[in-house]
């Protein structure tokens, strides 16, 4: 078989293609560029993907780990020749099962391939299970060791037999030891089974004889407590009749009681009929009480009457809200009037006749009379003008001062400055006043209205009063009738509540009785030292006893026929003895059969490790050069190594782990030599990692051999091998 092609959903691969071909192929890629998913895809699409496979300590299934990271569904197709034709394998997931949807066909013509399914898939191209091309074609990341597998087994054990594949020394044997620990493995199987029924068997038969002695001791126990019993009856009996006579007396004594208290209590309800009920006379005293109250409380004096404060003249006959705007215009007023001022009448006179004489002296001076003549005259003129005009303007200025003085005489000499402010005083003890006047005559509506409410409430209380007391004529003396009245309703109470108590005691003393009815005659027994609560106590402390006594009797006849038939357990019991003695020639015959069985196949494995470790050692002596000439494989598949020269082989445990994946390598190659058809091919993913360059070469250059006749995929993250590839040629 050769692969051709793989295109992938799977994992970080997004429909991604691989393209391969004949021989070696040597697949180069960084860290994280999905080699490993490739080698896990050629394998999910031979073998599909275990569903069954779990999580555990540092692994994933394959297919939680391969889930597609975009989400998409796990598909895929891959295209490879075999048998001489061109076939395509696709599968895609199902539902919830990754992979699980599976077709193959023909390429060219879209035939289905006769005969293959998803779950033969792998074995009928390859020619080997899952398991035998995981341990030998398949090496996968950091997994070149080898596993011991059935599977396995019996592929190489076909190298030395008929060919045979169907029988497996390691099958064979576990077989061989199911069967022996079926027959005895520590505590389990069927020998100590049998051995424990039989054991079981003779104990039963053993309980049973003890339980038949111990029945006889309880009923004899039962037949005592049972005359005990009857004796403890009898004198409870009697103690019973006793105490029914005694309650027929106490009921005799509770009826009379019941009919004097009801006799009493009608007498009290008769007092109460003419009187208003409870609620009433509660309401009616607390009333009178309250009336009582504040008539003794004194009546609040209003005092002496305010007397309204002296208006000043200025402000007579004005509303308090035209006083302050009087005071403002008289302010205004008198500021108008004193505001003018008297003009001087002889300073004008002197002023004029200096003029004229100033006018004369110029004329002279300059000799010119025409000046003097005009000058004169026009003074004169101006003097007698000027002067009535001066004298009219005083008399009105005298005028204006002695209005002044008029207004300013009200305000009884204040500055003119202060008016606003008297106002103000003034409206305020005017407002004082009106507040004292309305305060006044409230106290005095008060004390007439809270006067009028004494006498009127007096009024009506006393006639509600007088309807059952018509003699209470004040108010102490209703508040006593009302007393009086209630006295009469707790005396009624407390007779009804009496009469209440005796009808529940007579009741409760019938209610004890039921239809007991007082004993004709006393039973004759000695009750003498015995209360009924005792001799009840004791006749119940004995039937406890006693039931106990018959539960233990029942329990021990229930376990007795749980038990068994004591003649059927001795048959069963000579039945195990006969099935042990099978049993124990059986597993002798069985471990005889297994040493057997070793000896046979310690003998087969030295007849195929030897060819697998012979050609192991070629192999690894060819990689290693020479150093190491010798492989050693025990039944297990664990290989040892000996280098060329020495007596002695190490396991690889003792090696580098480059050394180990060399030895591996080539117990690997060995295998799939022997074991495995030519075209089978080999996958390696960074099997050649911890190889130095030196072994590197010679294992690429086995590797290129081996490619002659199988197709070979190696995985690597170095370009190391390529590069040894190209200078190969």
């Amino acid at each position: 078989m050769k692969i051709l092609s793989m295109q992938a959903s799977f994992g970080r691969l997004q429909n991604e293609r691989l393209e391969l071909h004949g021989g070696l192929n040597i697949v180069t890629a960084p860290n994280e560029s999905g080699k490993s998913t490739w080698a896990a895809f050629l394998l999910a699409m031979l073998y599909g993907v275990d569903t069954s496979q779990r999580a555990s300590a540092g692994t994933l299934p394959a297919k939680t780990k391969y889930k597609p990271w975009s989400g998409a569904p796990m598909e895929g197709r891959m295209e490879l020749l075999w048998q001489g034709k061109k076939i395509t394998l696709e599968r895609a997931s199902k539902g919830r099962t990754p992979m699980g949807e599976f077709r193959a066909y023909e390429t060219d013509s879209g035939q289905a391939v006769a005969g293959m399914t998803g779950e033969n898939c792998g074995e009928m191209l390859l020619g080997v299970g899952r398991s035998v091309f995981e341990r030998s074609a398949f090496v996968g990341q950091n997994a070149a060791g080898v596993t011991s597998d059935a599977e396995l087994e019996k592929r190489l054990s076909s190298l030395v037999t008929t060919g045979d594949e169907t029988v497996s020394a390691s099958d064979t044997a576990a077989r061989l030891r199911d069967w022996r620990n079926r027959c005895r493995h520590n505590r389990t199987g069927l020998l100590p089974q049998a051995e424990q029924q039989r054991a079981q068997v003779e104990d039963r038969l053993t309980q049973i004889h003890e339980l038949h002695k111990n029945d006889l001791t309880l009923r004899a126990q039962e037949a005592a407590l049972s005359a005990r019993q009857a004796e403890l009856e009898h004198i409870v009996q009697a103690l019973r009749a006793q105490e029914a006579a005694r309650a027929m007396q106490q009921r005799d004594a509770a009826r009379q009681a019941l009919i004097d208290a009801q006799a009493e209590a009608e007498a009290a309800r008769e007092r109460t009929v003419k009187i208003p009920p409870r609620e009433i006379l509660t309401a009616l005293s607390q009333q009178l009480a309250l009336l009582q109250t504040q008539a003794a409380q004194p009546l609040p004096q209003p005092g002496d009457a305010p007397h309204a404060p002296a208006c000043p003249a200025a402000f007579s006959g004005l509303s308090e809200t035209e006083i302050p705007g009087r005071a403002q215009a008289d302010a205004r007023e008198v500021e108008r009037l004193s505001a003018g001022k008297p003009r001087p009448v002889v300073l004008p006179l002197i002023l004029g006749a200096l003029a004229t004489a100033a006018l004369l002296a110029c004329a002279l001076i300059l000799k010119d009379t025409i000046p003097a003549i005009l000058a004169i005259p026009l003074c004169s003129l101006t003097l007698a003008l000027w002067l009535p005009l001066t004298q009219r303007h005083n008399r009105q200025v005298a005028e204006n001062a002695a209005k002044a003085q008029t207004i300013a005489a009200r305000y009884e000499g204040r500055p003119r400055e202060t008016w606003a402010a008297f106002a103000a005083e003034y409206c305020g003890r005017l407002a004082l006043y009106a507040q004292q006047k309305r305060q006044y005559d409230a106290q005095c509506a008060e004390r007439q209205a809270r006067e009028q409410a004494v006498l009127q409430t007096q009024a009506r209380l006393l006639g509600q009063v007088s309807m059952f007391a018509p003699e209470a004529k004040t108010p102490a003396q209703g508040a006593q009738a009302v007393q009086d009245a209630l006295r009469l309703h707790d005396a009624a109470d407390v007779a009804r509540r009496a009469a209440d108590v005796a009808q529940s005691r007579y009741d409760a003393v019938c209610a004890a009785l039921g239809e007991q009815k007082a004993p004709a005659v006393l039973p004759d027994a000695d009750t003498a030292g015995w209360t009924l609560a005792a001799a009840q106590q004791a006749l119940l402390q004995v039937q406890t006893q006693r039931a106990e006594v018959r539960s233990r009797l029942d329990q021990s006849q229930g376990r007795a026929a749980a038990l068994g038939d004591p003649a059927a357990l001795e048959a069963e019991r000579e039945q195990l003895a006969e099935r042990i003695a099978r049993l124990t020639s059986r597993y002798a015959a069985l471990e005889r059969a297994e040493a057997a069985l070793s000896q046979a196949d310690g003998a087969l494995q030295t007849r195929f490790s030897p060819q697998i470790g012979k050609l192991a050692g070629e192999l690894l002596g060819a990689m290693t050069d020479g150093r190491y000439d010798t492989v050693f494989l025990d039944r297990k598949l664990r290989a040892e190594a000996r280098q060329t020269g020495e007596s002695l082989t190490r396991e690889l445990l003792y090696l580098s782990g480059g050394t180990a994946d060399q030895v591996y390598l080539a117990v690997r190659l060995a295998i799939c030599r022997l074991a495995l058809g030519d075209d089978t091919p080999l996958v390696l993913d960074d099997a050649l990692v911890r190889f130095d360059d030196a072994r590197m070469t010679r294992a690429l250059t086995l590797l290129r051999e081996e490619a002659r006749t199988r197709q070979i995929v190696l995985f690597t993250c170095q370009k190391r091998e390529q590069a040894a590839l190209d200078e190969m040629g």
